[in-house]
């Protein structure tokens, strides 16, 4: 049993940071569509948010965790809604863990809970499948997290027929 307590009542208020944009795709990809697929799905939606910069897709390639695909000089990564992703720019490679979830869409507009194609169990850790590197065509499988889960990336394995979304990162 949980009790709450309702007698103090108090307005939260979310520290909102600046950095660069790090969202969950409104669009979905095969695993099979390969690596530039992912990456146009995330220059799109980033353009059609009105968001400037270069996107790239958060995913493991072989032995390159998706920390790698990412630059990690400059600022840190924030979702739509400006909360802080990482503590600092150097957590991505330290521990690949969020302090939130990256559930948010470019437009920031609604959270959404999704399955997201990965390629690893965290952003640091590559070696998992992945579409056999997200080749074009690939029958092999790949791993999948959830968008709305702080837990490690990966949750499942899937067929890379299936569609997914993508998470996209600015670089």
């Amino acid at each position: 049993m949980l009790c709450f307590g309702m007698d103090r009542i108090a307005d939260l208020e979310p520290e909102v940071a600046t950095g660069r944009l790090a969202f969950v795709t409104r669009g979905r990809v095969s695993g099979r569509a390969g690596l530039a697929a992912f990456d146009d799905l995330c220059s799109q939606e980033a353009a059609a948010a009105d968001r400037n910069g270069v996107f790239v897709a958060a995913v493991a390639i072989g032995t390159t965790p998706a920390s790698e695909r990412v630059t990690v000089d400059g600022p840190t990564w924030v979702r739509a809604d400006g909360i802080k992703l990482f503590d600092s720019v150097d957590d991505i490679r330290r521990q690949g863990t969020l302090r939130v979830p990256i559930q948010y869409t470019a437009d920031g507009v609604d959270p959404v809970n999704t399955d997201v194609w990965t390629g690893g169990v965290d952003f640091n850790e590559p070696n998992f499948p992945n579409c056999d590197d997200w080749t074009p065509g690939s029958n092999e499988d790949g791993v999948f997290g959830k968008s709305a889960s702080l837990e490690a990336v990966a949750f499942g394995v899937d067929s890379c027929a299936a569609t997914h979304q993508v998470y996209c990162f600015e670089r």
